[in-house]
């Protein structure tokens, strides 16, 4: 009796992994793989020739193609950490405009309100009593506190020390 419950959980259980794809042996294999070690990996592209940056060194990016192959012009290089704090800065001057986070606000409000209503949760019926008196249900306090008192300041702050 056990042996044949087992053959027909392994069997469903063979089923499902075949249905899934996971038995494909052209399947990547994401767990062999070694995740990239630098957030930038993959993400940068030459304005010269559009191919990769890749690693120059231990601490720089410069073109794949003008590294390796020899096709593009360009051989200038940049710092990792330079890019970085590039990015960063801009992503703190485009990001955090007061604006653009009130925007936000509102439109993550009323998806979060949507989506405890389909979820048929009773506190949903309090968000949706009026617009003057919409209160959302917030998933974390940490969100209701930077939304309500100036919170892109300190977030700003915080975004430099990373």
């Amino acid at each position: 009796m056990i042996r044949e419950t087992r053959q027909q959980v392994q069997g469903r259980l063979g089923a499902i992994r075949d249905a899934s794809g996971a038995n494909d042996p052209h399947r990547p294999d994401f767990c062999t793989k070694p995740r990239p070690q630098h957030i930038q990996t993959g993400k940068l592209f030459c304005g010269s020739c559009g191919g990769v940056f890749g690693n120059s060194g231990r601490d720089y990016l410069a073109s794949n193609a003008a590294k390796m192959q020899a096709v593009c012009d360009n051989h200038r290089t940049i710092r990792r950490q330079v890019l970085k704090d590039i990015v960063l800065d801009a992503l703190r001057a485009r990001l955090m405009e007061p604006s653009l986070v009130a925007l936000f606000i509102s439109e993550f409000t009323v998806e979060w309100n949507r989506l405890q209503a389909d979820a048929g949760r009773p506190r949903a019926a309090k968000a949706r009593a009026g617009p003057d008196r919409a209160q959302v249900i917030w998933p974390d306090r940490r969100y209701r506190g930077w939304a309500t008192r100036g919170w892109h300041q300190g977030t700003a702050r915080s975004a430099r020390g990373l």
